[in-house]
């Protein structure tokens, strides 16, 4: 992995100002481009940036139908991560749909 820092400070100096590069990670970035955060050159976006606020979530469940009792099941099974709320009310709404109805 420290060849990648290595290779990004080298390169991130050259690039015209006009040019932006996209990098994902599931680590911290090493630190020699922590130095480019404090100069404002890099932008770092973490997961608490990506997941939904509960309101944001609700609103997306409601959509799959949920009650509220489900959705704050769901909600608390998936932390608002994006990926996990869709599968998940997907799922839900799957098992909700194939119960006997109870007429």
């Amino acid at each position: 992995m420290q060849w990648v820092s290595t290779f990004l400070v080298r390169l991130l100096p050259l690039l015209p100002a006009d040019i932006h590069l996209l990098l994902t990670s599931r680590t911290i970035l090493p630190a020699p481009l922590w130095r480019m955060r404090s100069k404002q050159t890099l932008a770092v976006i973490d997961e608490e940036a990506l997941t939904f606020t509960p309101q944001e979530a609700s609103e997306l469940l409601r959509i799959y139908g949920l009650s509220d009792e489900h959705i704050h099941a769901v909600l608390n099974q998936t932390n608002g991560r994006a990926a996990k709320l869709s599968a998940a009310a997907i799922d839900l709404a799957n098992k909700i749909d194939s119960q006997p109805s109870t007429y």
